[in-house]
């Protein structure tokens, strides 16, 4: 089970990138702007949107892999079986609530409004970081694993959510490039 939920998260991760990719190729002209620009740079609705898009896709990405790194990194540990649990929800709760955190920085710091894509991240963040809670909790401090099968799959869910989230607003663009080249 675990193995496959490996494979599901790094190909999330991979799509992730290809949304990522995909942001920076289709406004080429304005990956400066979207690296590097200031409020000035934020002249309509539509770039807030974008901008606000472009964080929340750069944030989600960065994170997953993060937290890939630290699965992988906390797994290695030679730890008793108790403080590894306790490590790695502990480990992710914080990998949640530092997404959480750069993202709303960066928006702060742009001064660019929050894309629906970026709320819906906030509030998935805040179910992962519950449902992680919930199992440092019931393995780390009870030992109790009756709920290890609802956890990973909310964890997968939330994973796909995310993508979701992320991939909505590259998609509507093409949806909507392709009724104006058909118009």
């Amino acid at each position: 089970m675990n193995e496959l939920l490996a494979v599901i998260n790094w190909g999330i991760i991979g799509l992730e990138v290809f949304v990522f990719v995909f942001l920076v190729a289709k406004f080429w002209a304005l990956k400066f702007s979207l690296f590097f620009g200031g409020k000035d740079s934020l002249k309509t609705i539509d770039d807030h949107e974008l901008h606000s898009c472009f964080l929340t896709a750069l944030c989600v990405l960065t994170f997953h892999f993060i937290g890939a790194g630290l699965t992988d990194l906390l797994m290695s540990l030679e730890l008793e079986k108790m403080k590894l649990r306790q490590l790695f929800y502990c480990v992710q709760i914080a990998n949640c609530a530092a997404f959480a955190v750069v993202l709303y920085l960066l928006h702060s710091i742009r001064h660019c409004s929050f894309s629906r894509a970026a709320v819906y991240s906030m509030y998935i963040t805040l179910l992962s970081m519950t449902i992680g809670l919930i199992q440092m909790v019931a393995r780390g401090y009870l030992d109790f694993n009756g709920l290890q099968p609802l956890y990973s799959t909310i964890a997968v869910i939330c994973n796909i959510l995310a993508l979701v989230v992320v991939a909505k607003y590259p998609l509507s663009q093409i949806i909507g490039l392709r009724r104006r080249d058909e118009t």
